[in-house]
């Protein structure tokens, strides 16, 4: 049975949830699942570290590399209050204004903290003009997707947190095979429509904590962390065929389409340009090989 507390929190506007010494999410309120997409169940004993909600400054840099307010509220007791953007479980940005306060046991010892936040554009008109200038430096146009831009940004922050941490991840860079095709057979508003829904439907078949973006006109990267050389093929191939057995609706007809893709794993001294040309090598082998097929290594 809820506290009167608990009834109290998840009856606010406000999104709020509490994490422990270790920044596990311990409590997520109804506002925060409204705010964010995610339901409680996909982030508990998470940590907010994992790239969930990915809180980026209003220039775009990202503070759990920048400056974890969290991480800072739990190291030294300091109350924090901010506007930031987070990532909605769809791909897009929110902007929030949030208030970080820390939490104390009967001893006076620091053991955990309570992030409250609110949809700013749910109650007041923000600044149109630079949100618009925020979604197309960062976010294609199409799809809705981190762009390149983005994309980029965001492995250097993996490359520095494997540096800090060593936590392994792996990118994946897929291209529709025969695009040319979906080119020549349907108008510019229907080429754009079949688009959106493979950055979706790629979007949902990957993890809360993993990233998929546009790389370019047809080519998409996924980002997947805790992968190591045991999974990186499983999942890559268990993509693909996903892909290859459903096609898109399109009005009253379907496309059938396959992806090509090329795989690998963060190695040590990586730059983000290393490891998406190694990517890119890979990929463009799999085309050479007919397509519908996921490389992870180049065979002699």
């Amino acid at each position: 049975m809820k506290s009167n507390y608990q009834t109290l929190l998840e009856n606010l506007f406000e999104g709020v949830y509490y994490v422990d010494n270790k920044k596990k999410i311990k409590y997520w309120s109804s506002g925060a699942e409204l705010i964010t997409g995610y339901l409680s169940s996909e982030v508990m004993g998470k940590t907010c570290s994992q790239d969930i909600l990915a809180h980026t400054s209003l220039d775009g840099d990202p503070l759990c590399l920048t400056g974890c307010l969290m991480r800072n509220t739990l190291a030294t007791g300091s109350f924090y209050k901010a506007e930031a953007f987070l990532r909605h479980k769809d791909g897009h940005n929110v902007h929030i204004s949030l208030r970080i306060t820390p939490m104390y046991n009967s001893k006076g010892e620091i053991v955990g903290a309570t992030h409250i936040f609110t949809n700013n554009e749910a109650f007041f008109t923000i600044d149109t003009e630079e949100t618009e200038k925020h979604q197309k430096t960062f976010y294609d146009i199409v799809t809705k997707l981190p762009n390149q831009h983005n994309l980029k940004m965001i492995l250097k922050a993996k490359i520095e947190e494997y540096a800090r941490y060593q936590w392994s991840f792996a990118i994946y860079l897929l291209e529709i095979d025969n695009f040319e095709k979906i080119e020549a057979s349907y108008n510019e508003e229907t080429r754009n429509s079949i688009l959106s829904k493979i950055g979706s439907s790629l979007q949902n078949e990957i993890r809360p904590f993993d990233i998929v973006g546009r790389w370019s006109e047809n080519q998409f990267m996924a980002i997947l962390v805790k992968v190591d050389d045991d999974k990186i093929e499983l999942l890559g191939k268990r993509l693909l065929k996903k892909f290859a057995k459903t096609p898109i609706q399109v009005g009253l007809g379907e496309v059938k389409f396959t992806l090509s893709a090329g795989a690998t794993l963060i190695q040590p001294e990586d730059t983000p340009d290393d490891i998406a040309k190694r990517a890119e090598r890979l990929k463009n082998y799999s085309l050479g090989k007919g397509g519908n097929r996921l490389s992870i290594k180049i065979e002699k």
